[in-house]
């Protein structure tokens, strides 16, 4: 019996070293690869973030944002923006009584949060990078909101060729850079649908343009998504687990962050505006911590990539506004403009995951 139970440790002994052994072997390959973006080694995803404190701008938005009470409007806001954001050409309707009504009745409101977020100073959310998912985030819901409430005001006074339209859209720009500064994914993708959001109005706000849409145009959106996804795979890699479980637990979570490293190289290295065929982040079947920690992402990208095409699109049709003939050049390799004086038109549908906006990729006067 007392050799029956030592050659029970035995075994459990060697297969516990074993699988720190298969650990090791895992890091020594995984670990030095590089990312995509220039983004260097997964360990370099931690020297990127510093910790901040919700800085001062941040404190008095929080108290700023309460007095709007956008539920008693959510639905009908919704309808308008939508509505008006998925029409193609650059005429915009009035809002309906409702919500003409509600955005009159908090105009003071509105207007104390959009002149504090235009001339406050960066706004800059707590974070604390090294604490991974247990991280304390921003309030995205309320930004989310902000970003919805700005944009439908800014289109209800371009309806009335308000040219003041164009400072609630900066409103929602700054609000949204913080976010996409920011390491999480959770906050990549809320500040991508707002800045999404204003691209497509700034279609059809009174010219001319003011110089910080240039910024919006402009921003590195490709490598802030990927180093999102170098910052989500840090934290899969850095969970806490207890002793026993860790042998197991740190081979699920490399080769979780290594399939994320492969999958990120080849969706950032890709030109193509439709990635709807692109295939899906591939999980092992034994890595149980991948499958609860790294759900469908697909979706995510395939919204970062039609944005390319919404870009040229909006600066397009402003282009065409001003009485220009627009470019025809493309950063997509997957289809082309068709482009006059009075319209334009992308040569291929490019489908939106839902829910969400389907922003048209064609103008006529």
């Amino acid at each position: 019996m007392k050799r029956t139970l030592i050659g029970i440790v035995l075994v459990a002994v060697c297969l516990y070293g074993g699988a720190w052994a298969v650990v090791a072997s895992m890091k020594q390959r995984y670990t030095p690869r590089p990312w995509p973006e220039n983004l260097g080694t997964l360990d370099d995803a931690s020297k990127r973030y510093r910790d901040t404190e919700t800085n001062a701008a941040a404190d008095t938005l929080t108290k700023l944002l309460p007095a709007i009470d956008i539920k008693t409007i959510k639905e009908p806001l919704a309808d308008y923006y939508r509505a008006e954001l998925e029409r193609t050409g650059d005429q915009v309707q009035p809002p309906p009584a409702n919500v003409a009504g509600f955005l009159a009745q908090h105009d003071a409101q509105m207007n104390a949060v959009r002149n504090h977020v235009l001339t406050a100073g960066p706004i800059r959310w707590v974070e604390h990078f090294e604490l991974g998912h247990n991280a304390p985030i921003p309030n995205l819901l309320s930004i989310m909101s902000a970003s919805k409430l700005f944009t439908g005001r800014a289109l209800a006074k371009a309806a009335s060729h308000d040219t003041a339209s164009w400072d609630d859209l900066r409103a929602v720009w700054l609000l949204d850079r913080e976010l996409l500064e920011r390491p999480e994914l959770i906050s990549q993708l809320v500040g991508l649908a707002g800045t999404r959001m204003a691209n497509a109005a700034a279609a059809k706000m009174p010219l001319p343009v003011p110089a910080w849409f240039g910024e919006l145009q402009s921003f590195d959106y490709r490598h802030r998504f990927a180093a999102s996804y170098q910052a989500e795979a840090w934290m899969i890699r850095h969970a806490p687990a207890h002793m026993a479980e860790r042998p197991f637990f740190d081979a699920c979570a490399l080769d979780a962050a290594e399939e994320m490293r492969v999958w990120t190289n080849d969706l950032a290295g890709a030109n193509r505006c439709d990635l709807s065929a692109a295939r899906p982040i591939s999980i092992a079947s034994w890595n149980l911590l991948a499958k609860v920690a790294m759900p469908s992402l697909s979706g995510a990208w395939q919204r970062f990539a039609r944005f390319q095409a919404e870009l040229e699109a909006t600066q397009k049709i402003l282009a065409i506004r001003r009485g220009e003939t627009p470019s025809t050049k493309t950063a997509c390799s997957d289809g082309s403009w068709t482009v006059s004086l009075a319209s334009l038109k992308f040569s291929r549908d490019i489908a939106v995951p839902a829910p969400g906006i389907k922003y048209p990729l064609a103008y006529s006067r």
